[in-house]
C-alpha cells in the first residue's frame, strides 16, 4: 500500500492492473508501475478524505477564534513588542560595551576644550 493524491492505493506492475479491480490514480515516473485504488477501499478512502476536510475546517475555525481573541489585545501586544525591542537594544549595547571594553567618555566643560586619551592604543603597525 502507498498513498497517491491522499488516497490509499496498491502499486501494480503495468500490464497486471486488470488483476486488481479499481481506479487507476497514476503511474510511476518510469511507467512500470500503476497505482490502483481497489474498489473495496473507495468508500473508506472517501471517508478519510471527508474526515481530513472536516479536520481542516476545525483547525481553521480554531485559528480564526484565537485571532479574534488576540485582536482585542493588539495594542497591548504591540506596546509589549516595542518595549521588548528597546530592552533587546539596551542589552545588545551593554554586551557590545563589555566585549570591546568600552567606557563612557567624560566631556570637558564648554570653556576648556581638550582631549585626553587614557589607555589608548595605537593601531599603526
Amino acid at each position: 500500500m502507498t498513498i497517491r493524491n491522499d488516497r490509499f492505493v496498491v502499486p501494480v506492475v503495468t500490464g497486471r492492473e486488470r488483476r486488481v479491480e479499481g481506479v487507476i490514480h497514476g503511474a510511476s515516473g518510469s511507467g512500470h508501475t500503476l497505482f490502483v485504488e481497489p474498489l473495496e477501499t473507495i468508500e473508506l478512502n472517501n471517508e478519510l478524505v471527508r474526515l481530513r476536510e472536516e479536520e481542516l475546517r476545525e483547525v481553521h475555525r480554531i485559528l480564526r477564534e484565537f485571532t479574534a481573541r488576540l485582536r482585542d489585545h493588539a495594542l497591548a501586544i504591540s506596546e509589549t513588542a516595542r518595549a521588548l525591542a528597546r530592552l533587546d537594544l539596551i542589552f545588545a549595547k551593554a554586551q557590545f560595551a563589555l566585549d570591546f571594553r568600552c567606557s563612557v567618555p567624560r566631556l570637558s566643560p564648554a570653556g576648556s576644550r581638550r582631549m585626553r586619551l587614557v589607555e589608548a592604543a595605537s593601531s599603526a603597525a
